[in-house]
């Protein structure tokens, strides 16, 4: 039996090595564009610690939609669960019941999301796109970024905490990328520390 060639491990492990590197990269990239900044600026300080601080920025639309979701969830979806324990006690012994328990479950869930729902709703603060005749970032703006050490270009609109998705393209205005663009104009370079240094990015484009 041949014994594999030290060579073939060395291959290996360096591809492993590339692989590991691309991903923790990946995941670097995604915090530092969806996740709140970190300042040691004495006004971010101050916003940071204000009772508004348990409150959460979207834009109306998104709050109607937040609205919708939780009419339907204590109406037709707590009637459908409600349904689903009623049939399940009908099989009788509730110890070894398996539906019942699973249709329990699924009740904890939808009042776990009813609760999760009302907390946003009830503390929503509304962000109004007013981007009219601006030339700058603002909130709702579609932003195409390049890095300084890249020829690639990203596209990124700036939005609400709560409907941040990075990998669709929306970030918080809150997030680090997102902060140290607001108000900065195409042509303009920002930028904003990370673990792996200071990152750059040059304002390729503003959608208003």
């Amino acid at each position: 039996m041949k014994r594999p060639r030290s060579i073939d491990r060395k291959r290996s492990f360096s591809y492993n090595t590339e692989v590991l590197r691309g991903a923790a990269d990946i995941v670097v990239r995604c915090a530092f564009i969806s996740y709140p900044a970190q300042s040691e600026d004495p006004l971010y300080e101050r916003m940071i610690t204000m009772p508004d601080d348990s409150r959460y920025r979207m834009s109306r639309e998104h709050l109607e939609e937040l609205k919708e979701k939780l009419e339907y969830l204590q109406t037709v979806r707590e009637k459908e669960v409600s349904e689903q324990i009623r049939e399940a006690r009908s099989f009788g012994d509730l110890s070894e019941n398996s539906e019942y328990d699973e249709a329990k479950t699924e009740q904890g869930r939808l009042y776990s999301q009813i609760a999760d729902l009302r907390d946003l709703i009830e503390n929503a603060v509304i962000i109004e796109v007013t981007h009219t005749g601006s030339r700058g970032v603002v909130m709702g703006s579609r932003v195409t970024v390049r890095e300084q050490s890249d020829t690639e270009t990203e596209t990124y609109e700036i939005v609400g905490s709560q409907e941040a998705d990075p990998m669709a393209g929306r970030i918080s205005d809150e997030s680090p990328l997102g902060r140290s663009l607001m108000g900065h104009r195409e042509g303009d370079v920002v930028s904003f520390e990370a673990p792996a240094g200071v990152l750059r990015y040059e304002i390729v484009r503003i959608e208003n």
